[in-house]
C-alpha cells in the first residue's frame, strides 16, 4: 500500500492495527492511555526504540504507539529499481 500526504503533513502515520494501544511511556508494559481506532492519522513525533511519540490531530490524547502499528505515509512511492 502506497500513501501520498502534501508536504505539510510529512510527518504522519496511519494506524493499521485493530488492537493498537497509545501508552504512557515507550515501553509494551507501560499503562495504556487509550485505545486508537485503526485508519487513524497520527502525527508522529520522536522515536524511542520500537515506539513513536504521537499526538492523534483533534483530539487532546498523546502518547507512545508501537512501530508494528503504524505505517509511515510517504510523499514520493518508493518502488523496486528494475536492473
Amino acid at each position: 500500500m502506497i500513501l501520498y500526504l502534501r508536504r505539510a503533513e510529512s510527518s504522519r502515520g496511519v494506524v493499521m492495527s485493530e488492537k493498537a494501544v497509545l501508552r504512557l511511556s515507550p515501553f509494551g508494559k507501560a499503562e495504556p492511555v487509550g485505545d486508537i481506532g485503526q485508519g487513524r492519522t497520527v502525527q508522529l513525533g520522536a522515536r524511542n526504540g520500537e515506539f513513536y511519540y504521537v499526538e492523534i490531530p483533534g483530539t487532546s490524547l498523546s502518547g507512545w504507539l508501537s512501530n508494528q502499528d503504524v505505517a509511515l505515509v510517504s510523499q514520493e512511492p518508493i518502488l523496486p529499481v528494475k536492473k
